[in-house]
């Protein structure tokens, strides 16, 4: 982290996108963050990207991280409803051995993205 850099934050309680947020003070436990809208800082841990002043805030470090993710959990959604147990019989024996080969792949060094 460094002062300058651009973070985002995301309110978990809107359908918003997250707003754009510099770092404005670095410390080893915390860093700071401000928007131009506003003079309010927000205080986000470093280890954690802990939102300590607003708990409902979630932080990125990039609009990617963001997209990302927005793709992974939209990606699971549709993953789930197409295997659950309702649909499983639209799904072929061969689509199944597909999916069961990806999911047994090991891990890729890309970004997880677990379900809360």
């Amino acid at each position: 982290m460094e002062v300058g850099q651009k973070v985002y934050l995301k309110d978990q309680h809107s359908n918003k996108e997250p707003q754009e947020h510099d770092i404005v003070r670095v410390g080893r436990i915390y860093f700071y963050t401000t928007t131009g809208l506003t003079s309010r800082e927000y205080k986000i841990e470093i280890n954690t990207l802990r939102c300590v002043d607003c708990w409902r805030n979630k932080v990125y470090l990039s609009m990617q991280d963001y997209l990302d993710e927005q793709e992974y959990s939209s990606t699971l959604r549709h993953i789930e409803r197409k295997i659950g147990r309702a649909y499983g019989n639209n799904i072929t024996l061969d689509q199944l051995r597909q999916i069961k080969r990806i999911i047994d792949e090991p891990p890729k060094s890309e970004i997880k993205f677990p379900t809360e």
